[in-house]
């Protein structure tokens, strides 16, 4: 069963971009859920992603045990593998 950590977000700031990584001292004083949002909505953006992206945590290992899903409607469905 894959669970899933974060989804991102559809607010976005007046230049149209979700919400990113910021200075250190804001950085400190966000929830792991809010930075792990950030996360999902920097794949959105880098991938140019129209549907939502999960973090998600699969029971069956990879290579990797987490990812994340992008919804794309015209791409698909498709995973983003990160290497740690």
């Amino acid at each position: 069963m894959n669970k899933i950590i974060a989804k991102s977000s559809n607010r976005s700031n007046e230049y149209g971009l979700l919400p990113m990584k910021q200075s250190d001292e804001l950085e400190s004083k966000k929830s792991e859920q809010q930075k792990n949002e950030e996360l999902c909505n920097f794949i959105k953006n880098a991938f140019c992603v129209d549907g939502d992206v999960s973090i998600v945590e699969s029971d069956i290992e990879f290579k990797t045990k987490t990812y994340f899903i992008a919804e794309d409607s015209k791409r698909g469905n498709f995973i983003v593998a990160i290497k740690n």
